[in-house]
């Protein structure tokens, strides 16, 4: 269990709780977040439950690949650009803030919101950000469709952008000025 920090990479392959800094985490065993970690995230076999904050502020892209379960409010977020490639579960909230771009790749399946607060939020998949209701984009933040067919629902005082070659799609409903 860690309450405090850790400078280097964290390896657990039993039960991990963080309540403090873990600056990567490669997890076979269970882990649970509900501090910050700072880097790379890699889940290959494992159960990995967000409800802290996962930021990347350095010029190398974080990666976040394999399951991870949303509870309550997910923060993924940072000056430096993140993916995330694995499944998105369960009922919490997921945050973008900062300034970097925010990838998500898989088909996803949690059904709390999603709110871009600030930087980029790309599209990689259809149901990228699974089965809210409605994604709602503050202003001065960006979601990037990615030239991605979506039935995603938005709520835009930001900017909904398409920087694709390929024509992009939503089928939902977009409200302006919320």
């Amino acid at each position: 269990n860690n309450s405090g920090g850790t400078t280097g990479a964290f390896t657990n392959s039993g039960t991990m709780t963080n309540a403090g800094t873990v600056a990567s985490l490669t997890n076979t065993g269970t882990a649970t977040n509900s501090g910050t970690i700072t880097g790379t995230v890699t889940n290959t076999s494992g159960t990995f439950t967000n409800s802290g904050t996962m930021v990347n502020n350095s010029g190398t892209a974080a990666t976040a690949s394999g399951s991870i379960t949303l509870t309550t409010a997910a923060i993924f977020g940072g000056t430096g650009n993140m993916t995330l490639s694995g499944l998105l579960s369960s009922s919490g909230t997921l945050t973008r803030s900062g300034a970097g771009t925010l990838t998500i790749t898989y088909p996803n399946t949690f059904t709390g919101t999603s709110t871009v607060s600030a930087g980029v939020l790309k599209l990689g998949n259809a149901t990228a950000l699974g089965n809210a209701t409605a994604t709602t984009i503050v202003a001065g933040a960006t979601v990037d469709l990615n030239g991605i067919t979506t039935s995603e629902s938005f709520n835009i005082s930001g900017s909904l952008i398409n920087n694709s070659g390929t024509g992009a799609i939503t089928t939902g409903d977009i409200v302006t000025g919320k």
